[in-house]
Order: C-alpha cells, then sequence, then structure tokens
C-alpha cells in the first residue's frame, strides 16, 4: 500500500521536475525532432503550446500514457525539454 502511495506522489513530483526544468537548447531540440519526429510531425505541430506542456505530453507518450504511432521510449528528459523548447517556438 505504501508503495502505491508512492508511485501516486512521486509521478507527478518527477514530472514536476522535468516541467521546472524547462530551460532547454532548441537547436539540440531541433536535431532530435529531425532524426526522431518528422518523419510524422511538422515543425509547428504544436504551435501555441508551452515547453510545460509539450513535455508533459511528450512525457506521457514515452511512457504509454498516450497512444503513439512513433517510439518515444528512447528519449532522455533532456530530449523531452529540448524538443518541447523547441517546438514551442513555434507560435
Amino acid at each position: 500500500m505504501h508503495i502505491v502511495k508512492g508511485l501516486v506522489l512521486a509521478l507527478p513530483l518527477a514530472l514536476w521536475g522535468v516541467a521546472a526544468s524547462a530551460a532547454g537548447d532548441a537547436e539540440a531540440g531541433k536535431a532530435v525532432f529531425e532524426a526522431k519526429c518528422a518523419e510524422c510531425h511538422y515543425e509547428d505541430d504544436f504551435a501555441g503550446e508551452s515547453t510545460e506542456e509539450i513535455v508533459t505530453m511528450i512525457t506521457s507518450v514515452k511512457g504509454g500514457g498516450v497512444e503513439h504511432k512513433g517510439d518515444a521510449s528512447g528519449l532522455t528528459d533532456a530530449d523531452i525539454v529540448n524538443i518541447a523548447t523547441y517546438w514551442s517556438s513555434f507560435k
């Protein structure tokens, strides 16, 4: 029971930690986007979304919470923040 409570608390804190540190590198994000995402997504698919919203979305995809064609399992936390920084630059 304590493990379940710990997981319930740990996941939002982990996501908050990634989002709170969302000061990524847009150029690095562009490189990851081109290598991993460009086959299915356009650069401005998420225009108007904040970096934090995109981090949350990609993290959910990576964790299997959202059905997605591509495999996001190999993305690091830094990759996710960098992609989100790149995508959020399109307003």
